[in-house]
């Protein structure tokens, strides 16, 4: 159920629907009526609103992670210039890399 705002809008409906299905206690009977009432059924929100299938991340906390993997390999508080060059130079080539197995097909990073 966490997961359905990461699929396209027109496949919210049957995935709950599926899952809905499957819904085997009385607890999670529950919580799928409260998903219909309050998410895919609820008068101000249309379900299309829910989707974030397509959009573009907006964070710099994968940035601000780096930098920290960066000064943690290249010496922290005690960096020098010859210790950052080859630091840099190290992600420079892992850079391609990474983003291959990273960022999912389709996504654009700001």
């Amino acid at each position: 159920m966490m997961a359905l705002p990461f699929l396209p809008a027109a496949d919210i409906e049957p995935a709950f629907q599926l899952l809905a299905a499957r819904a085997n206690s009385e607890q999670i009977t529950r919580f799928v009526r409260y998903m219909d009432e309050q998410w895919l059924n609820h008068p101000i929100f249309d379900i299309a609103s829910l989707s974030v299938y397509g959009i573009s991340v907006r964070t710099n906390s994968d940035t601000e992670g780096w930098h920290q993997s960066l000064n943690r390999k290249a010496g922290g508080q005690d960096l020098t210039f010859y210790r950052l060059v080859p630091a840099l130079r190290g992600e420079a080539e892992n850079v391609q890399y990474e983003l291959r197995v990273t960022v999912p097909q389709g996504w654009s990073i700001h």
